[in-house]
């Protein structure tokens, strides 16, 4: 391939760029990654995950995922300080194609995490299936296209090419797919859930569920306001290039860094925003066990029985419920084509009704 054999000098100057990026970007991905894990071991210790399977085994296949590529991540300062010392040049291509195959992973697993809160909440009708399908399946086939194209390429030129600092032919194809799919499904979301949502905080007198509701909300819009950007910049960083005439090697270098650097920081904006969507159990009250918001507590695949935790308790469907005599009466929360949260009579307080 033309494309591997790039002249004595862009050789030596991506060298140095490797160990600029290895020695820069590695330790603040890891820094993130830590948070990532702190955030991961909070997750673990509440009661909320161990009520909630599914979102339990969410957290841990994205956290195992993310674990790899921070394996990754070290075996690459690794690689291009040793390419560096013997001044070879460093390729990418490798690095590139584990990393994305592991953050295809990671966002689906995070995506399908919040598409379950849309689901319960009923955000989503059924004219948004089809299309959230195809951009779904759009994101992956771009997402595992490119990470195969990457692979491709390594095979090709081994460790001893340098990588290109232009992207071009099916790996650009691929590359514009995977991130601009991943925009739109999360723009999508975005929409749907802060609609949803909102218009069911205009109703709610109830302090805790407007706080859980509130918090909800800003952890929708941060988390896919970043990764929509991210993947924009990360998008244009590889278009730059192609669009600019005679653009001269240090902007190509600097946008193929920007390229590697937003591609990492995807993934590890995707699983703050899935730990950060769990409800701290500061919020209520101290005997409650499920504090986790965005589990919904039991979230059935039967909309006439769907359970939230927004309240102090969980709803019951109708073949399991509570005793009628009960030491403490508790709120029933139970989401349905609508939340309704209605308190018990022997509770001397108001019902509320949202519709």
């Amino acid at each position: 391939m033309s494309s591997l054999r790039l002249p004595p000098h862009t050789t030596s100057a991506q060298a140095i760029g490797s160990v600029n990026y290895a020695s820069c970007f590695v330790p603040v991905m890891s820094f993130i990654s830590g948070i990532v894990f702190l955030q991961y071991g909070r997750f673990v210790s509440r009661q909320a995950c161990r009520q909630s399977q599914v979102s339990f085994r969410l957290g841990t296949v994205g956290v195992v995922l993310h674990l790899a590529q921070v394996v990754v991540d070290f075996w690459c300062l690794f690689h291009s300080f040793q390419n560096y010392t013997s001044g070879k040049p460093y390729t990418y291509y490798l690095y590139e194609a584990l990393q994305v195959f592991f953050a295809v992973g990671i966002i689906f697993v995070v995506q399908y995490h919040f598409f379950r809160l849309a689901y319960a909440t009923d955000a989503f009708s059924k004219r948004w299936t089809v299309p959230l399908g195809l951009f779904c399946t759009g994101a992956c086939v771009g997402g595992l296209g490119t990470s195969i194209e990457f692979y491709r390429h390594f095979r090709q030129g081994g460790f001893s090419s340098a990588t290109p600092l232009v992207i071009r032919g099916r790996l650009l194809l691929f590359l514009i797919i995977w991130l601009g799919c991943n925009g739109f499904t999360d723009g999508a979301i975005t929409f749907a859930m802060v609609k949803a949502l909102y218009h069911g905080r205009a109703f709610v007198k109830q302090k805790s569920l407007r706080t859980t509701l509130s918090r909800l909300l800003t952890v929708i819009i941060n988390t896919f306001s970043l990764t929509y950007l991210a993947a924009m910049l990360s998008l244009i960083a590889a278009i730059l290039p192609h669009i600019i005439p005679n653009v001269s090697m240090k902007t190509e270098m600097a946008c193929q860094t920007a390229g590697f650097f937003l591609n990492n920081l995807l993934s590890r904006i995707y699983l703050i925003s899935f730990f950060c969507s769990f409800q701290e159990t500061a919020y209520f009250a101290p005997h409650q066990n499920d504090s986790c918001v965005a589990s919904m507590g039991h979230i059935s695949t039967s909309r006439s029985c769907l359970v939230d935790s927004f309240g102090p308790t969980l709803a019951q469907c109708p073949g399991n419920r509570p005793p009628l005599r009960r030491q403490q009466k508790r709120a029933r929360v139970q989401v349905t084509h609508q939340v309704q949260i209605a308190v018990d009579e022997n509770i001397e307080e108001k019902t509320i009704l949202i519709s």
